[in-house]
């Protein structure tokens, strides 16, 4: 079919298989390529140029119909799409639990709309699931797409019809200057925005447009004598920006800006060996042909086999992609194919059934996060264990919003009395405010003062996550002078910082695998306090138990494909997490032996002698692997109690 147009290029094809392994390859095995999600950005382009050529010969010969245009754009993306969101919505019903299944209405019902990229955006947080646990995240880079395509022909079509086709090409490129500079901006300011929201991605759209308002033939050999050249040194580019240290391009805008350029110049190179041979392979533009199913079907693939929140293995990521690959051949041949060759009058009869079709998954999404249909699984400990990741009461703050001068930072008082107590540290120290709003009544002596930063290890010039942890404990320093504050109290998640790799990896050239480099950080710890402490009394609470174990996610068993859901408890031994604790907890017990505060120690309370709960009457102790849920510790988390008193 579309080798029959004489605009068709072979080799765009062949990008685009390339681009779809590359993505593929990082969401199944991210170690071999840690840069191939940069493979969305190759679609982006592409997309451009090959849809703003369309536009461009149509309204140049006066063919143009905005009907038309969108009925394309139906055929072209419905037919997968409907079918991946039908697979989903009824996947979610046997194999998810309640919280996931209200999550995953929200998602359909978003990509419904073409609207997935604001909700990621809304649901950015620090408590947010985690990307591999959203069934649609990929759908994010498909509702930037159809967004730049409900303007732009509105746009061109306007340009032509005033007779200002000679300033397309200057428009085309500052409004794509206009995106980048937002883009770069964003990242330096807000990833999660420049990431998410469309005029800060649409630049990469329309660079690909710029590209259609050229003519290729003559203006790329004014510009570029050698195409062999620049087309293999910038396929060099790409893989090399695939396979970079994810940090050198995910977190920069130096990585997406590379790979777009490139995608540009190996576009232009048309004649080159590179385009007519190597690209133009029968096999990887097969792939390039097969890209739109096999994308919209890998990432729920991948996600139903990590419902267990396991990482794959060599044959679960052989599965997932084996499955991708049949799943993304059956819909091309079977439901893509057929419809794209229908004839005109049955094509307009088609796309009215799908945006039917459409419109009744969003129906179904809607009903979902109404919770007018409920899973399989909305039964007794499994409800119980889906509520407990939302079991929270202390005020979040969106992480999109993070970026915050210091005098901004959230105080959040309990009671009415002028002598206060501080609490300060990170969420492990906001854990406890359900308790703490409990305890303190009209009758109390203190009130109760919340300033805290999530992320935040409460020791100065030590690390920087989020916003500035040193901007955080500035505030601190500022608020702990008040003669009001009578008392300190500090909690933090010293496991997390101090134990784990992936905390560990944000401390600030630091090195905390020898005895001298925790000497040296907790003497600043004890310097601080001191200088925030001084003439306070001072409690420092030690690291409640933390474990995958007490994640209520790791105590449900699902075994996709097989649709039965199995709760059970593991154990979870306490020799073992006091030996790792032990060279934090002495060092702390110093510190509060220096200063003369008194240490509080949860692990009495929430674990006997040989092992710690998991489970208090069927109901989940903590929210996640590290933190308690609000309704445990309202009635339960009586230890913290003394600091009121």
């Amino acid at each position: 079919m579309k080798a029959a147009s004489p605009y068709y290029r072979k080799d765009i094809d062949g990008l685009r298989g390339l681009a779809i392994l590359a993505v593929v390859i990082y969401h199944i095995c991210p170690q071999f390529l840690p840069a191939g999600f940069l493979g969305v950005d190759v679609f982006f382009v592409i997309s451009g140029f090959l849809i703003t050529s369309i536009l461009v010969r149509e309204m140049k010969n006066e063919q143009f119909k905005f009907l038309r245009f969108y009925s394309r754009r139906i055929i072209r993306l419905l037919p997968a799409l409907t079918l991946v969101l039908f697979f989903v919505a009824v996947g979610g019903y046997f194999w998810l639990l309640p919280d996931e299944f209200l999550s995953l209405g929200k998602h359909i019902s978003a990509a419904s709309i073409f609207g997935s990229n604001f909700l990621l955006l809304n649901e950015v947080g620090y408590f947010d699931l985690a990307s591999t646990k959203k069934v649609l995240l990929h759908l994010w880079s498909l509702a930037i797409e159809e967004q730049f395509y409900f303007f732009w022909p509105i746009f061109l079509w306007i340009l032509f019809r005033r007779k200002l086709f000679f300033s397309i090409k200057s428009v085309t490129l500052i409004f794509c200057f206009l995106s980048i500079a937002l883009f770069i901006y964003l990242m330096n300011t807000n990833p999660s925005e420049a990431f998410y929201l469309p005029f800060s991605r649409f630049w990469q759209i329309s660079a690909g447009a710029w590209l259609a308002t050229l003519n290729i033939k003559d203006d790329f050999k004014k510009i570029i004598p050698s195409a062999n050249s620049v087309a293999f040194l910038s396929l060099g580019a790409l893989f090399t920006l695939f396979i970079a240290n994810e940090y050198l391009t995910k977190f920069s805008y130096f990585g997406h800006i590379l790979a777009t350029v490139s995608t540009i110049l190996i576009i232009l190179a048309y004649d080159s060996t590179l385009n007519t041979k190597i690209l133009s392979n029968r096999f990887i533009v097969f792939i390039g042909l097969i890209s739109y199913p096999l994308y919209l079907w890998h990432w729920p693939i991948l996600f139903f086999l990590r419902l267990d929140n396991t990482e794959l293995n060599l044959i679960t990521s052989l599965a997932a992609a084996i499955a991708s690959f049949v799943l993304a051949l059956l819909t091309y041949y079977l439901i893509e194919t057929p419809i794209a060759n229908l004839t005109l009058p049955r094509k307009k009869v088609a796309s009215i059934f799908l945006l039917l079709v459409l419109f009744i998954l969003g129906g179904i999404g809607s009903a979902i996060k109404q919770k007018k249909i409920s899973p399989q699984s909305n039964m007794g400990e499994f409800t119980a264990l889906s509520q407990a990741k939302d079991d929270w009461i202390y005020p979040m703050i969106p992480m999109r919003f993070i970026k915050m001068e210091p005098a901004d930072m959230p105080i959040y008082k309990i009671g009415q009395q002028t002598s206060e107590v501080l609490f300060i540290g990170d969420s492990n120290m906001e854990q406890y405010f359900a308790r703490i709003k409990k305890v303190v009544s009209p009758l109390s002596l203190n009130s109760a003062v919340f300033l805290t930063g999530g992320g935040c290890i409460p020791i100065p010039n030590v690390i920087t996550f989020m916003y500035s942890c040193n901007s955080y404990l500035k505030r601190v320093e500022s608020y702990a002078a008040s003669p009001n504050v009578k008392s300190i109290v500090v909690a933090a998640q010293w496991f997390g910082y101090f134990i784990t790799d992936e905390e560990k990896n944000k401390f600030e050239s630091k090195s905390f695998d020898n005895p001298e480099a925790l000497d040296g950080i907790f003497n600043e710890f004890k310097k601080f306090m001191q200088k925030i402490g001084k003439d306070k009394k001072i409690y420092i609470v030690l690291n409640i138990p933390v474990s995958e174990k007490f994640d209520p996610a790791h105590m449900i068993k699902r075994n996709f494909p097989s649709t039965k859901i199995i709760f059970y408890q593991p154990d979870f031994l306490r020799a073992d997490f006091d030996k790792k604790m032990a060279p934090i907890n002495e060092r702390l017990k110093k510190v509060a032996a220096a200063i003369g505060a008194t240490i509080i120690d949860p692990m009495n309370s929430l674990c006997n002698d040989t092992s710690c709960k998991t489970t208090l009457n069927q109901q989940p102790i903590y929210k996640d692997y590290c933190h308690m849920t609000a309704t445990y510790s309202q009635h339960h988390a009586t230890f913290i109690d003394q600091v009121m008193q």
